[in-house]
């Protein structure tokens, strides 16, 4: 996901938390950038992106911050859902 505010910069995971990063034209940042979207957990209506490079880590918030990890409670399905304009 581009920034559109920032041309080149996309949202990048590391060490499980999410960073808007320049693009380095690597392998692994490419990876790192690269999202499946799933239908919501919490809302067909709502999106849910699931790590590349990491099977069954999910674009999720909490206390503020971005981060990826497994979904498995309610809570989690809740900070996993994006509703996308």
């Amino acid at each position: 996901m581009e920034s559109s505010a920032m041309p080149g910069y996309f949202l990048r995971h590391r060490n499980g938390e999410v960073w808007l990063d320049a693009n380095d034209n690597s392998t692994l940042f490419k990876n790192d950038a690269t999202w499946r979207i799933r239908s919501g957990f919490a809302s067909p209506w709502a999106a849910s992106f699931e790590s590349y490079n990491i099977a069954g880590a999910y674009l999720r918030h909490r206390s503020g911050l971005l981060e990826i990890s497994p979904v498995s409670s309610s809570l989690d399905q809740q900070d996993a859902t994006f509703y996308v304009k």
